[in-house]
């Protein structure tokens, strides 16, 4: 098993590093009064639509994140006009997408470079999952679509958690993955030896 040094300076393995992490790391990205804000918004009434735009109008970097979203190829094709406000954003997004994005905007925003741009590169794939689960649910006959979207959400965790904490290993996996030479579960064995 590799041996390397853990968020606190030890040497350990990979493995536990992570659990480590996980269980009591202070510098996990905290749920601030932001995150705390978002969480909180119930998606039942028109008052939660009403504060999750004055909550995102509040701050210019996820305004502008939102908006940018919302104008882009995918959800363009929907509306030939340019989307300028956060009130259209919502509606042509849906509460809940607007809701995990903010969400997953605010943690990536807190972290250092390397780590936020492997970290994103995995938030994106948990959100689509999510809400591509979250569609596939309400079609079907299992009947809680949120229980679907949150597994969905989760379901990468364990790639999530090494980006944010092992971001050269994360590289190194991905690497050969994109090479070709290796497949997922290969190149976790290779590099993390587990």
């Amino acid at each position: 098993m590799t041996r390397n040094k853990d968020p606190d300076g030890q040497t350990s393995s990979i493995e536990d590093g992570l659990l480590t992490a996980v269980r009591s790391d202070q510098n996990l990205p905290a749920l601030g009064a932001a995150i705390s804000q978002i969480v909180q918004l119930s998606s039942s009434d028109d008052e939660s639509i009403r504060k999750l735009a004055y909550f995102v109008l509040s701050d210019v970097s996820l305004t502008q994140k939102i908006l940018r979203l919302s104008n882009s190829v995918s959800f363009r094709a929907v509306s030939n006009k340019a989307i300028t406000s956060i009130s259209k954003a919502i509606f042509l997004l849906g509460f809940n997408t607007v809701k995990a994005c903010a969400l997953a905007i605010l943690l990536v925003d807190g972290m250092p470079g390397k780590k936020a741009k492997h970290v994103r590169y995995e938030l994106v794939y948990a959100l689509a999952a999510s809400m591509v689960s979250r569609e596939l649910a309400r079609y079907s006959r299992f009947s809680d679509a949120e229980e679907v979207a949150v597994a969905a959400l989760f379901k990468n965790i364990g790639r999530l958690l090494l980006a944010a904490y092992y971001p050269d290993h994360y590289q190194d996996m991905t690497t050969l993955i994109k090479q070709g030479s290796h497949t997922p579960a290969q190149a976790y064995r290779e590099i993390l030896r587990f």
